[in-house]
């Protein structure tokens, strides 16, 4: 008997959910490459508006650097911390110059991987993945639906073919009569046998599906291949600029405060202390005394300041 063996008939629903999430699977990794290279984009992207900002700020620093330095040198001598901060504008400037090199290169990877964004075959895409689609729904269709009701039909009549007696059974005794066979399993016979080519034939298209399905699936493996490899060449092509840059930026940076720190390292307090001190004398010299003179004749008494001699002496170093 082949009762226990009749497959049931899946719902057009579980077909429908069994083809979107396979179809759902494909296109989520074959989306992968699309966001990937996105990603990548909005990072430059965003990495070039901050470093541009920060050149922007760099340089109107650098300026302000230059308005200040004539407060270090108001005197009429070069002070070892005044050599110190003209030297901190000038590290200023260059790096300003070095990030603006960097915001250039910056600038032409977010061209680059916005014109590769723009060549992907969106169009060639959009239609493999139709190609894809239907070619997965016709297999989905009868591999769940079309394969299952042939062998659930081809099997229900096997199971009334079994049932039937094939002789003619006689009106009186109820035994068979030996040489006829009965008409109705000869009917039931060749519905077996419709049902069985029916089975055979849907067996065959779904092997025909499968094979255009798989045909699909190569084309849009070796297409993915194909543009995943150049989606990985752009981006190793703008990492590497972008390092490259970043390490010259670095180098520059340390070779620069390499030098700043020599002009720290000669900042002298005490001699710039004598400095500024000869310069507050020239500034503001001691005030001197106004003697009295008598007017007969015309002699400064000094005796009349005696009682501030001593801060005369107390004030003139």
């Amino acid at each position: 008997m082949l009762q226990g063996n009749i497959a049931s008939t899946p719902s057009s629903a579980t077909t429908a959910t069994a083809l979107n999430d396979s179809y759902s699977q494909y296109r989520l990794f074959t989306t992968q490459g699309e966001h990937a290279l996105a990603s990548v984009l909005t990072y430059f992207q965003e990495r070039h508006s901050i470093e541009s900002h920060y050149t922007q700020q760099l340089e109107k620093l650098h300026k302000k650097t230059l308005a200040d330095s004539g407060v270090m040198y108001v005197s009429s001598y070069t002070k070892t911390i005044s050599e110190a901060w003209k030297r901190v504008g000038e590290c200023t400037a260059l790096l300003a110059a070095e990030h603006q090199k960097l915001t250039r290169m910056l600038d032409g990877i977010v061209d680059d991987l916005s014109k590769e964004q723009a060549a992907q075959p969106a169009e060639a895409l959009k239609a493999l993945r139709a190609d894809v689609k239907a070619t997965h729904r016709e297999y989905t269709d009868l591999k769940h639906q079309s394969v299952p009701k042939a062998k659930a039909a081809y099997y229900k009549k096997c199971e009334a073919l079994d049932k039937e007696p094939k002789e003619v059974l006689s009106g009186s005794g109820g035994s068979a009569m030996p040489g006829t066979t009965s008409q109705k399993y000869l009917k039931l016979a060749k519905e077996v046998a419709l049902a069985d080519q029916a089975y055979r034939s849907s067996i065959h298209y779904l092997e025909e599906a499968r094979e255009r399905l798989n045909d699909a699936r190569m084309k849009s493996m070796l297409d993915g291949e194909r543009i995943e490899k150049r989606r990985i060449q752009v981006t190793k092509t703008a990492l590497t600029k972008y390092c490259d840059s970043e390490n010259n930026l670095c180098q520059e940076r340390t070779k620069e405060m390499a030098s700043l720190r020599l002009f720290v390292e000669c900042i002298k307090e005490d001699i710039d202390v004598t400095l500024h001190k000869q310069e507050f004398h020239r500034a503001w010299p001691v005030t001197e005394h106004l003697f009295y003179e008598n007017f007969k004749t015309k002699l400064p008494a000094k005796s009349l300041c005696d009682g501030h001699a001593g801060a005369l002496t107390r004030h003139s170093y």
